[in-house]
């Protein structure tokens, strides 16, 4: 089991309007002797990261300007990781994430009972040259102490996760090729002649404009036609024919030239061309929101958000290489040795001192034969892969991602159309009810459309439920359970996808103070044990029980 260090160091200044804060994290990422590994290449993935902050802030008043509060502040974010190239690969001494920007905010008295919030943000980053802003504004309406509604604008400038940026690691291994992901610092290149490497042995890289190298296939079935041919020898009219067929076939010059297509696709079946593909390092996303939270009696507290999303230059998680199948290949394969044999062996007939047109209808009747045997050869063939348990035959690589040995399949993070703006809707309600002091329920139910959405982007359900019980009184004993149900859906993340069932989930939590100084709780994740995996391919969750004493020290 894999055991890392975590350390840390935090400090702040206070002074008038003042606010100066810097902030230091590092985990080592686990140690040679304890590392930690991938499971399904069962390589260690080393990552010892450390995170740097630091933050000044301002703030002040500006009484005869709506009465308003105002903050500004510049911050700076540095984080570094070393992963012994297993994790960041290539990019391993080029992995920097700073991000350095200002921001200004404020809240503005309208009326006794409306307030405008403003606020605006402009940072730049080491990994990009583009510089970003991004303003908020809301309006709070409160008719009284216990309801407000809220209005609110929001444009989100978004940068990508630095993994996302600078990944370069095999995540899979299929023995006839492996499966890598490659983060999105530079774009996913093909070149300008895209080629296939087969995943069959022994057939070599072709043009993917080509496709399959019908000499592969003929190469390979030939010494099975030629057996299957050497029936012909129980005719007496045909025999003295076989020596003349087995010569034509075995003969180089006759092995076809031509190729058979190919469709290119991701694993699913969907089509995916090889064109060349980035992805926007840092989105926007632009939120409005409505939202209502009001107090009734003392006991009941109801609120409601609706929230519109507009997306800008997602990135997605998905397959950028394509993998290819042979079409047509038993015709192509049956018509184009026929093209080549039936005039060799004509020939050969003419030579052996036929008549023209004996030869010539002798030709026609072998070529018939041999173009059949070829087809149904075609059929075996492919059969033959499909039984290796190879579901494509080959791989178009990017030019960025190559190994000379073994084909990879690449997935990554990119745009599909950078112009494109995505519209997701989403709604939240939620309440809170006191019994007594002692005792109070909650519960949300949340929904978000999941309508259409870009690979990788529709790895979550569209309705979630949660409800919680929790029991706090002044004895020492205090208790909560919390119930949470998931809709089942169907993911289409490219390396996790398929169907997740439903959830249905009860947590326990019981604590009990032994005295001012010493507390126990035992709390259990999962309580009856419902197995569930969080994707596919994820491993099974099961109950989780956890007890801890907690002693405070004055």
């Amino acid at each position: 089991m894999p055991f890392f260090i975590t350390t840390w160091a935090k400090g702040r200044f206070n002074y008038k309007g003042w606010f100066v804060q810097s902030y230091y994290i590092t985990n080592d990422g686990g140690t040679d002797e304890n590392p930690s590994y991938l499971n399904r290449t069962g390589l260690i993935v080393p990552l010892k990261r450390s995170h740097l902050e630091n933050q000044v802030q301002y703030n002040f008043t500006l009484e005869r300007f709506f009465e308003s509060e105002w903050t500004t502040g510049i911050d700076y974010r540095a984080a570094t990781a070393n992963t012994q190239n297993y994790v960041y690969g290539k990019n391993e001494d080029d992995d920097g994430y700073i991000i350095f920007g200002g921001y200004l905010q404020g809240k503005l008295k309208l009326d006794p009972k409306l307030d405008l919030y403003l606020a605006g943000r402009y940072d730049g980053y080491n990994f990009v040259d583009n510089k970003t802003f991004a303003p908020r504004a809301a309006f709070v309406f409160k008719p009284n102490d216990k309801h407000n509604v809220r209005l609110t604008f929001n444009r989100t400038a978004d940068p990508i996760p630095a993994s996302d940026i600078y990944f370069d690691l095999p995540v899979q291994s299929y023995g006839p090729f492996d499966v890598w992901v490659l983060g999105a610092k530079d774009p996913y290149a093909f070149g300008t002649n895209p080629h296939i490497n087969w995943v069959i042995p022994g057939v070599p890289n072709t043009l993917h404009q080509d496709g399959f190298p019908l000499a592969a296939a003929y190469q390979a079935v030939t010494p099975g036609v030629l057996e299957g041919l050497s029936a012909l020898a129980q005719d007496p009219q045909q025999a003295p024919l076989l020596p003349i067929i087995e010569g034509v076939l075995a003969n180089p010059a006759v092995a076809p030239l031509g190729y058979a297509p190919v469709y290119s696709s991701d694993i699913e079946g969907e089509p995916l061309s090889p064109e060349s593909v980035s992805g926007s390092l840092i989105p926007f996303l632009n939120s409005y929101e409505l939202g209502y939270k009001g107090s009734f009696n003392n006991k009941l507290s109801l609120g409601f958000d609706i929230i519109l999303y507009k997306r800008k230059g997602s990135v997605s998680f998905q397959q950028v290489t394509p993998v290819v199948t042979i079409q047509n290949l038993s015709e192509n394969l049956g018509k184009s040795v026929r093209a080549n044999a039936q005039p060799a062996i004509e020939q050969a007939l003419l030579d052996a001192g036929q008549p023209e047109a004996v030869a010539a209808a002798t030709a026609e009747q072998i070529g018939a034969q041999i173009e059949e045997a070829y087809y149904s050869a075609g059929d075996a063939f492919l059969q033959q892969l499909t039984d290796a348990g190879l579901e494509f035959h080959g791989i178009v690589p990017l030019v960025n991602n190559l190994d000379e040995d073994t084909p990879r399949m690449t997935l990554g993070y990119y745009t599909n159309d950078p112009d494109k703006v995505s519209t997701d809707l989403g709604a939240e309600t939620h309440f809170k009810y006191f019994f007594s002091d002692d005792f109070m329920m909650q519960g949300n139910y949340t929904w978000f459309q999941r309508d259409e959405g870009d690979p990788g982007d529709l790895s979550f359900p569209e309705h979630k439920v949660r409800l919680g019980l929790y029991y706090h009184p002044e004895t020492p004993f205090r208790a909560a359970m919390n119930y949470q149900w998931d809709q089942a859906y169907t993911s289409n993340n490219p390396n996790y996808s398929g169907s997740v069932p439903a959830k249905n989930l009860i947590d326990l939590n019981l604590g009990y103070q032994i005295n001012p100084a010493t507390n126990f709780e035992i709390s259990a994740t999962n309580l009856l044990n419902h197995e569930f995996r969080a994707l596919p391919g994820f491993p099974k969750i099961g109950r989780t029980v956890i007890g801890r004493v907690v002693f405070e020290f004055n």
